[in-house]
């Protein structure tokens, strides 16, 4: 099982993010860009040119934007708590929330 790494800068998006992979039971690292790490900048710049955030990394694959990393979550490393509704109308509520 491969672990989930997040380059997450801000406050709001990390606590979404992290929440969730917790909720899913995914070990996660959490990389912070600043000053201090300038490799997890280089890093979040190759893996994503278009400077985006939230970045998550599972394996080689690159994921960005909260809902949509919630939702890849959801797909790929479903946990025992649904982090989206079953029901396809109550989803989009919830995304619609996330904004």
């Amino acid at each position: 099982m491969s672990s989930c790494s997040t380059v997450i800068p801000f406050p709001r998006t990390r606590r979404k993010c992290s929440s969730r992979c917790t909720r899913t039971v995914r070990p996660f690292e959490f990389r912070c860009l600043g000053p201090d790490t300038p490799q997890h900048s280089a890093e979040w710049l190759r893996r994503w040119p278009l400077r985006k955030f939230p970045l998550l990394v599972d394996g080689e694959r690159n994921v960005v934007e909260t809902s949509i990393i919630i939702e890849y979550l959801q797909l790929v490393h479903p946990g025992p708590v649904r982090l989206l509704p079953a029901d396809p109308m109550a989803a989009l509520d919830v995304r619609f929330l996330d904004v």
